[in-house]
Parts: C-alpha cells; sequence; structure tokens
C-alpha cells in the first residue's frame, strides 16, 4: 500500500522526516559546528526525527536513549520543516524501521557528538547513531539513499532534501502548531 494514498496531504505519514530548529544552547551550539562544515556555510536545523504515526509518534534519539514519544506534546512551538520521500510506502517504512529498530533501547551516543563537532564521526561507524545518523540509517533501511549513515548531521539532511525536489516534497515549513 502506497503511503501516499493513505493519508491526505496535510498531515503526518509513518516516514516523514521532522528536522528541528531548537533555540536552546545546545542546540545553537550544535548549529554553529554544522554550520562548518555546511555546503553554504549555514545551519537552521539542529534536531531530526522519523513520525512512525499518522497521530504524531515520532522515533528520536535524544537525551539519555532513542526513543518513541508524542510529537504535538514535546515539541509544539519548535520551528520545523516536514519532509516526505516520494517513494515512501508502508512496506519500505516497516523496513527502515527494522534498520533503526535496535537503537530504541541503547544509551544515547553522547561520545559521537564529540566526533561529530570534529567532523569525524563517519571514521568510526559503531552501532550507535545521533538523531540525524538514525534518521539517515532508516531512510537507507527504507531505500531512499545510500548506506553511509555514520557522520551525517542534520544540515546534511536539510541540504539533501532541499536539493532533491524530485525526491523529497517539504510538506511544511514553520512553527509545529500550526501545521495541526
Amino acid at each position: 500500500m502506497d503511503a501516499a494514498a493513505a493519508t491526505p496531504k496535510g498531515k503526518l505519514r509513518p516516514g516523514d522526516i521532522i528536522l528541528f530548529a531548537g533555540k536552546r544552547f545546545s542546540a545553537r551550539l550544535v548549529n554553529w559546528f554544522q554550520s562548518w562544515f555546511a555546503k553554504d556555510g549555514l545551519s537552521e536545523y539542529n534536531h531530526a526525527a522519523v513520525v512512525t504515526s499518522v497521530e504524531g509518534q515520532i522515533f528520536e534519539s535524544v537525551r539519555w536513549w532513542p526513543r518513541v514519544i508524542g510529537l504535538r506534546r514535546r515539541y509544539r512551538r519548535s520551528q520545523v520543516m516536514i519532509v516526505r520521500w516520494q517513494g515512501m510506502t508502508l512496506e519500505r517504512f516497516h523496513r527502515g524501521m527494522a534498520e533503526v529498530a535496535y537503537l530504541k533501547d541503547r544509551v544515547y551516543p553522547i561520545w559521537r557528538q564529540l566526533l561529530h563537532a570534529l567532523r569525524l564521526a563517519g571514521f568510526f561507524r559503531g552501532v550507535d547513531a545521533v538523531c540525524s545518523e538514525l534518521v539517515a540509517k532508516f531512510l537507507y533501511g527504507a531505500g531512499a539513499r545510500h548506506k553511509r549513515w555514520a557522520g551525517v548531521n542534520v544540515a546534511d539532511l536539510h541540504d539533501e532534501f532541499v536539493s532533491q525536489p524530485d525526491r523529497f516534497e517539504v510538506v511544511f515549513r514553520g512553527r509545529l502548531k500550526d501545521f495541526f
């Protein structure tokens, strides 16, 4: 079944990707480091998650462990960009989730943040993943991107999405509460 046919336009679908623009000090610090290596020298978004249900559940790697959480409760006031891969189906969504399911109960790899800051995370794969790597690995499992996921940051994902409008549709940009 095609995920695009399952839900009307303007609603969340399993497999949608959400990029967040946080305002906290840690979020601004992530943007600062990402901007060093961004192709355009800019970094607007600093967190990423996979939508797992039309009700707004997301799978994210944050704080102490990757988790599934209600989007509206936690990120209601956040600036976001919601992106949809044109090839997403429910079968591909499940394949993508199977690729990252093992991360659900793992402790958050804070050490990978340091590797990202130094742009060395791509050289040290291991099994752990920060939020952007979780999304990249999900998209690989779903068939939307190449295998490289280690070292991918949120600015990389953003650039990949906006540079390929024939593959990735930007469904919404703005404050999350205005989407619902």
